[in-house]
């Protein structure tokens, strides 16, 4: 019974999330689509006209887009979650509503609206290439999982804390340009020296862009752990939810 009734408010925020978000625009739902694909095609250009060399395979905007598609899906999850609770403060004095139901509902949306953004552009390049752009299937299937999971997780964590200490929405938006360059999009990670190797392997996301690798290409060797990554999401999860648990009357009265 609680479980259905969870499941029919996270619908209904779902529903008012993009109502809200998007119901002014003419262009509507398909906004939140063009806005990271044009993201991503400004990357993308900008490599193209700077000649950089091909850091692996033959394909340069593959390359970029198997980790520039990661880390713009985690960025945008776990952006989008900071202010999950404060957007949905007023929905929080109905007793059926509770502060996850609104972090579960606005992640849900991000995440869906990423993955359309992720099949339109391995689509189009599959396309314009004329060949097949992803080797292994179920590889490249497990990696969005590992990814979406993780962006789940830290989205879990980021929106608590965020509800608990306000300065986090701006410290972690210091974070965006040095997970950018640490994530191993521009570059072979495991071609750098063993000691920045020992460093970057930390940071989850640049698993997950390994993850992606390795389902694309026949032989990459990626710097890849994938028990770090579902560990560090379970955890990021647990102290979430353990947040929201505890401070969840604080978190509601704000």
């Amino acid at each position: 019974m609680k479980l259905a009734i969870m499941r029919n408010v996270i619908v209904a925020i779902i529903l008012r999330e993009t109502k809200t978000r998007f119901g002014k625009n003419k262009l509507g739902y398909l906004w939140a689509i063009i806005e990271p694909c044009s993201y991503i095609l400004i990357f993308l250009m900008i490599r193209s006209v700077v000649h950089m060399n091909i850091p692996f395979g033959e394909n340069l905007f593959l390359f970029i887009l198997s980790g520039l598609l990661v880390f713009r899906m985690f960025k945008s999850v776990t952006s989008r979650a900071l202010n999950a609770i404060s957007a949905n403060q007023a929905l929080l004095t109905y007793p059926q509503v509770k502060p996850i139901d609104a972090i579960l509902a606005r992640i849900c949306l991000e995440v869906a609206t990423m993955l359309v953004v992720f099949f339109i552009f391995f689509l189009l390049l599959g396309i314009l290439s004329n060949t097949s752009v992803i080797q292994y299937p179920d590889r490249f299937a497990v990696a969005i999982l590992a990814t979406v999971f993780l962006s789940f997780g830290v989205g879990i964590f980021n929106a608590v804390l965020a509800t608990l200490l306000p300065s986090w929405e701006r410290l972690w938006g210091l974070f965006s340009l040095p997970m950018l360059i640490l994530s191993g999009i521009f570059y072979i990670p495991k071609s750098l020296p063993p000691s920045a190797q020992a460093i970057l392997q930390w940071n989850p996301v640049l698993n997950c862009v390994e993850w992606m690798r390795f389902s694309i290409y026949l032989d990459y060797d990626p710097l890849l752990n994938r028990n770090y990554v579902i560990g560090f999401s379970l955890i990021c999860i647990l102290f979430g939810l353990l947040l929201d648990r505890y401070y969840r009357y604080y978190m509601v009265q704000q």
